[in-house]
């Protein structure tokens, strides 16, 4: 979500709900990577790979 704000999203659907906006997106999937990978759920085997999808060309790319 890098279009909008949390405040933008509640004013116009009338909530509260945090929307957890972001305004990179492979910032953001590269923290949720580093989350998984220290998250204590998953054995230290277990491998994550991120993906970004580009709306435009319909692609998807893996980040590093």
């Amino acid at each position: 979500m890098t279009t909008f704000t949390n405040r933008e999203l509640r004013e116009r659907l009338y909530t509260d709900m945090d929307f957890l906006p972001f305004k990179d997106v492979e910032q953001s999937v590269r923290q949720s990577l580093l989350r998984i990978g220290e998250s204590p759920l998953f054995p230290d085997s277990y491998g994550a790979t991120g993906f970004v999808y580009d709306v435009r060309t319909g692609r998807l790319r893996e980040l590093d």
